[in-house]
């Protein structure tokens, strides 16, 4: 009962963290899978960006979730608001690099 009771002081920050570790992870993996996989890059970039984007939404809907109640305190509340635009902001970060994989040839992506 009490781990739980910690986790939940820590659910307003999944959308700061979760997302934040998840698009650190899709930049570092697909910078380091075009630069040492040119030829497998693009199907690289795709599968570990369309994993990161689903973290990074699992966050933000978590984050999401927790601003739409009404039994949190305002503190909690505004930084569950904060950690869903972020993801917001980073699943776009996210979405660029996986529709430049399509578009741009194999090596330039």
């Amino acid at each position: 009962m009490r781990r739980a009771n910690a986790l939940m002081e820590l659910w307003p920050w999944a959308g700061l963290t979760g997302a934040g570790a998840a698009w650190a992870l899709d930049h570092q993996i697909g910078g380091d899978g075009i630069f040492y996989a040119c030829g497998r890059g693009a199907l690289w970039t795709t599968i570990v960006g369309v994993i990161c984007l689903l973290v990074t939404a699992a966050c933000g809907f978590a984050s999401f979730r927790l601003w739409r109640s009404d039994r949190e305190t305002r503190a909690r509340r505004f930084l569950a608001l904060l950690g869903s635009l972020f993801a917001l902001l980073l699943a776009l970060a996210i979405v660029l690099p996986i529709i430049a994989g399509f578009i741009l040839p194999e090596c330039l992506a």
